[in-house]
């Protein structure tokens, strides 16, 4: 599959050797592996890249489900994420640890529902999806829409320190906060998806329903637009 809408071979080969080295160096460290599951941009084919000296890299993180039998301790896989981070030249790999007798528990969250239809098993069982319980995205709970917008709130309070962003970003520190601010404009338009009961994984098919500003603006003032 693609992991991207670049239609880019070197982009594609690029992440897929990405991925072969989270998947050797997880394997030593963690034990009882029984997949390994790409989520986020990536993971549902719209990831995002950067062009440094004509070679590409990740605009983003990666987001890395690690479903075993065995119990993970978590520090110890953050900072295993950590270093394979460094080791591909990325900023930040995700490593999620999941168990997997809780695969068929999952509640209905916005997280489990972009997890079972927008994930890609690359490693394990390529069944492992199929067991998450079936969810409608027209019944999703209200609450995962506040519960965003509040954690979204955290990406600007993680863009200040050391007087950034009093003083003029650049470099990393630019790349961060604009990363930043479209975390928190997405969050809005996954809310007002959600409180419609329209919401879908794909970045896409988003763009399709809130086809332009004036309806998600529609939407926070109160006015019905979603046809």
């Amino acid at each position: 599959m693609p992991f991207t809408l670049y239609d880019n071979p070197r982009v594609e080969e690029r992440i897929r050797n990405d991925l072969r080295i989270i998947r050797k160096m997880v394997a030593t460290k963690v034990e009882g592996i029984v997949a390994l599951i790409l989520v986020g941009g990536f993971g549902r084919g719209e990831g995002t890249v950067k062009f440094i000296n004509g070679e590409p890299y990740p605009q983003n993180d990666y987001d890395v489900v690690v479903v075993t039998n065995k119990r993970i301790d978590a520090d110890s896989l953050k900072s295993s994420g950590a270093e394979i981070a460094s080791r591909i030249g990325i900023w930040h790999i995700d490593l999620i640890p999941t168990n997997r007798k809780r695969i068929s528990k999952l509640p209905f969250t916005m997280f489990n529902y972009d997890f079972k239809y927008g994930g890609y098993v690359f490693y394990g069982d390529r069944e492992i999806l199929e067991k998450i319980p079936e969810m409608k995205a027209e019944d999703m709970p209200p609450e995962e829409a506040k519960a965003l917008l509040f954690n979204r709130q955290l990406s600007f309070l993680e863009c200040i320190y050391n007087g950034f962003p009093l003083k003029e970003p650049e470099g990393k520190e630019k790349d961060f906060l604009i990363a930043q601010c479209c975390r928190v404009l997405h969050a809005c338009c996954d809310s007002a998806l959600i409180l419609n009961k329209k919401y879908v994984t794909s970045y896409q098919e988003k763009w399709k329903i809130l086809n332009n500003g004036s309806k998600l603006l529609a939407l926070f003032c109160g006015h019905e637009y979603l046809d």
